[in-house]
């Protein structure tokens, strides 16, 4: 893993689903992640389908990277 990807892995455990209050990543939310500047693209999955905070929740995504 190269220094970006990891310094990615870590923003993204600084996001948290407020109904569990645990990290997308420690939650198995994030499937993949490509850092490849000034990009970054990421699959990831939500707890539930249809969750009420889908939009809130790739914002955060977002937000932290």
């Amino acid at each position: 893993m190269n220094p970006l990807e990891e310094q990615a892995w870590n923003l993204l455990r600084t996001v948290y689903d407020p109904e569990l209050g645990l990290d997308v990543v420690n939650l198995g939310l994030i499937y993949e992640l490509k850092v490849e500047p000034p990009r970054a693209y990421v699959r990831m999955t939500l707890t539930t389908p249809g969750c009420p905070l889908h939009d809130s929740m790739g914002d955060a995504v977002r937000q932290a990277l």
